[in-house]
């Protein structure tokens, strides 16, 4: 038996719903907000989040940073965003230290287990306002303590307008000093012509960097959405899209050959394991007016594994059986057999080159070797080299 967790200090419930009636907006949570202009607010978007531009235009007026996952829409210029969070708080002094006054959740929430176990480790003291206009419950970790109806961008604008103007705080200018020191480390380490140029963090910022303005990203889950979460650029000109809601890498290719049949540039990004458990997906497609692009990172198994304990618990072949799950097929052939070429990429040129060629009739195949023991080294290095460049930042 499971006995129920203690309510919130006082007695106080541990979630209140928040409904506007008619069109106004929930005044105490508007004058909650206001009272945050200029101090340690802080803003998590993810997909379904609202307009970008309305959400990054409040947000810059109230003072506060906005931790964006690619899939809000938000990564884009003129607004104070973060979309390095997943490496900035694995960093203890980050993580202990930038405590905010106030949170606004607005969307679904990011794939990092890092940031939801942050968010969720906050001082019960700190208002964490999950924001959706049709209500739904994105808070897994159940830390909110207001659910609102209301959408994102207006509330954000409402409580800037009875705010009124602030001055750039401490606060706002550590997470963007933090951000451009990330990209920075990201860019040099991840970059053309850079050691890593071909690894898995790297092939997933080439993708949506490089992808045709307007373009849509289909990303596929398990570690190719958390790279590009994590690892991605603070800017780009595509939708990224992505199967959250319904987890697994089962049917991935026929979203993007559906996405692709809408008419806007397409490219997939997917695991070898992920394409190969839809690859009956291509049956028949050189017969439809389809324009995808296609990237695979092949890792040869499940590389999100390898970031878990059984890794180096289990003997490798046990591991290997159970959890790496080493398919060792020849991608290139399967795609053959359903009338797809590919190509294995060798150089950060020749993907950088296949990326942009997205929107060109038919669907065309781009496989990238990887290793998943070497993959883990990659991460590790990547986050090891945002602590070292965050260090000397204070709050």
């Amino acid at each position: 038996m499971v006995d129920a967790p203690a309510g919130r200090a006082g007695g106080a419930p541990w979630h209140q719903v928040v409904r506007r009636s008619s069109a106004q907006l929930p005044g105490e949570i508007v004058e909650l907000l206001s009272a945050h202009a200029g101090g340690r607010a802080l803003v998590v978007a993810g997909a379904g989040a609202g307009d970008p531009g309305a959400v990054l235009k409040a947000a810059a007026e109230l003072g506060c940073p906005v931790l964006a996952d690619p899939r809000s829409g938000c990564r884009i210029g003129g607004g104070p965003v973060i979309s390095s969070a997943d490496s900035l708080l694995r960093v203890p002094p980050i993580a202990g230290g930038w405590i905010p006054d106030i949170v606004v959740r607005a969307g679904a929430p990011w794939t990092s287990k890092v940031l939801s176990q942050w968010l969720a480790g906050l001082p019960e003291s700190v208002p964490q306002i999950l924001v959706d206009p049709r209500t739904r419950w994105a808070d897994p970790e159940r830390r909110s303590s207001h659910v609102v109806a209301a959408d994102a961008g207006e509330l954000l604008s409402a409580a800037a307008a009875v705010s009124g103007p602030v001055s750039r705080s401490a606060w706002l200018s550590s997470w963007t000093a933090a951000e451009r020191a990330a990209q920075e480390i990201f860019e040099r380490l991840l970059g053309p012509g850079s050691e890593l140029e071909l690894s898995e963090p790297a092939v997933a910022r080439a993708v949506v960097a490089g992808a045709p303005v307007a373009a849509r990203v289909i990303v596929s889950s398990s570690m190719p959405v958390r790279d590009v979460e994590w690892f991605g650029p603070a800017e780009c000109d595509c939708q990224v899209l992505s199967n959250r809601g319904a987890n697994g890498i089962d049917g991935v290719m026929s979203t993007a050959i559906g996405v692709a049949l809408g008419g806007a540039p397409t490219v997939a990004l997917v695991g070898d394991l992920a394409f190969l458990y839809d690859a009956g997906a291509l049956l028949g497609v050189g017969s439809r007016d389809v324009s995808l692009r296609v990237v695979v990172v092949d890792n040869d198994g499940g590389g999100i594994f390898s970031f878990l304990p059984q890794a180096s618990a289990l003997p490798v072949d046990r591991f290997e059986r159970y959890w790496g799950t080493p398919q060792g097929a020849d991608l290139a052939s399967v795609a053959g057999g359903y009338g797809v070429s590919a190509v294995a990429v060798k150089s950060r040129d020749q993907l950088d080159e296949f990326v942009a060629g997205a929107g060109k009739p038919g669907v065309r195949l781009a496989i990238v070797r990887s290793e998943r023991d070497a993959n883990v080294a990659v991460h590790e290095r990547l986050d090891a080299a945002v602590a070292e460049a965050v260090a000397e930042l204070s709050l």
